[in-house]
């Protein structure tokens, strides 16, 4: 059945959000097949002694990568409330997780601030590593080209005048978060816990940014981020924008774990990789 609604046309057919939810979930497994030899490349590395090189390569480009969520959501909900009339179901659900990563209103740490404190912490005590700050890491001779274009392609697609544009690439962020923290915290932090027995301070400091995320938390933004993006697509159009805006984000993020996982495997023979053909 549908309706007129100014310029769109709104459908309120349950066989095309049911269609639009298979495509969403397709996207997503194309995305894991994808980055399913990066993950056995972490896996291989989490049985073996990890390298100072290798340790500082994935943090400065996983903190680049990351440090941008929480100006995203803020763009993510200038957007939202420049719908006319505003989108006050997605209002409500952006606004519930940019206040739980934002701190919830100073009950708890910020995120970003656990994010930095946590990989300079294990940097600086496994890996005898210099922290590196937030202003900094744009400036490291680490940061691989992917992940600039991965920061380039997310910026883009959170400021763009295209609402479902925007609540795609929410919804790619969300719905493979959760897996990527999974797979970095058993990789390079979880075998060197054993390290910190002496020191329950340092070991909070290492694994609160992940434990406040791998509580489910992930799993509400992801389902969060879903309801919104479906909510939106009114029509095939609406659709296509959407997964159109998934795909962008998800093989920008694929393009940088595959070149992380080309750096983690020449940096253990003692090549350097992109570090010195493709860094930038």
């Amino acid at each position: 059945m549908t309706s007129q609604g100014g310029q769109n046309f709104i459908v309120t057919d349950a066989h095309l959000l049911e269609s639009v939810d298979q495509e969403i979930e397709n996207s997503f497994r194309k995305y894991y097949n994808r980055i399913a030899e990066f993950r056995a490349i972490l896996y291989e590395m989490s049985k073996n002694t990890i390298t100072a090189r290798q340790y500082n390569i994935y943090r400065d480009n996983y903190l680049y990568r990351t440090i941008s969520t929480l100006p995203s959501l803020a763009k993510l909900l200038v957007s939202v409330v420049n719908q006319d009339p505003i989108d006050r179901n997605a209002l409500n659900l952006v606004e519930k997780t940019f206040y739980e990563e934002s701190g919830e209103g100073g009950r708890r740490p910020i995120h970003l601030d656990m994010l930095i404190e946590s990989h300079n912490t294990h940097g600086s005590q496994i890996f005898n590593i210099a922290p590196i700050s937030r202003q900094s890491v744009g400036e490291s001779p680490n940061i691989l080209t992917s992940a600039r274009q991965l920061r380039s392609v997310q910026a883009s697609l959170y400021s763009s005048n295209c609402y479902v544009k925007a609540l795609g690439v929410f919804l790619a962020q969300e719905g493979v978060a959760e897996s990527m923290l999974k797979m970095f915290y058993e990789t390079f932090f979880e075998p060197y816990l054993g390290h910190y027995e002496g020191s329950l301070l340092k070991k909070r400091r290492v694994t609160q940014y992940f434990s406040s995320h791998l509580n489910g938390i992930e799993k509400e933004h992801a389902a969060r981020a879903k309801h919104c993006a479906l909510k939106a697509c009114h029509n095939k159009r609406d659709a296509a924008t959407l997964l159109n805006s998934m795909d962008q984000f998800l093989d920008s993020q694929a393009n940088l774990w595959e070149a992380l996982g080309k750096e983690f495997e020449l940096s253990n023979v003692g090549g350097s990789g992109e570090a010195t053909s493709h860094l930038s």
